[in-house]
């Protein structure tokens, strides 16, 4: 045992503890392999949390005014807020930015950044959970 520790002292005492095997190979996760998935993996799912925080939103500025949006996703629910707003002029300049940003939101999650044949077979379930409420 080294009486300081330095990082030379540090490397010194793991080389002694791989001589006498006490260690075993490990595979290293390469950058791409691993970090970029996980971040797209990550940046789709807030995504879709953006965009259901933004329809909860509508609904219930809708609701204050004693608008129901019916249980509706996707293009329906854009259907159904547009048709609720047709004679309310003044709410409908509040509430149709924030579809749209909604909708953005929506076609940015839905947009694949990397093609799904190139995703490592272990990450593959990722996709199908994010993808799953991107549509």
């Amino acid at each position: 045992m080294a009486a300081n520790k330095t990082d030379a002292n540090d490397a010194d005492g793991l080389a002694r503890l791989a001589e006498a095997g006490f260690f075993r190979k490990v595979r290293v996760k390469g950058f791409d392999d691993s970090m970029l998935t996980r971040t797209l993996v990550a940046a789709r799912t807030r995504l879709v949390r953006i965009t259901v925080e933004l329809s909860n939103q509508i609904r219930g500025i809708m609701k204050t005014f004693g608008l129901l949006v019916p249980a509706s996703k996707g293009t329906t629910f854009e259907k159904n807020v547009r048709g609720l707003l047709i004679d309310h002029k003044e709410l409908a300049l509040i509430v149709l930015p924030m579809l749209e940003a909604w909708r953005g939101m929506r076609i940015r999650a839905a947009e694949p950044s990397m093609p799904h044949t190139d995703v490592d077979p272990r990450h593959r379930r990722h996709y199908r959970n994010v993808f799953r409420y991107c549509h």
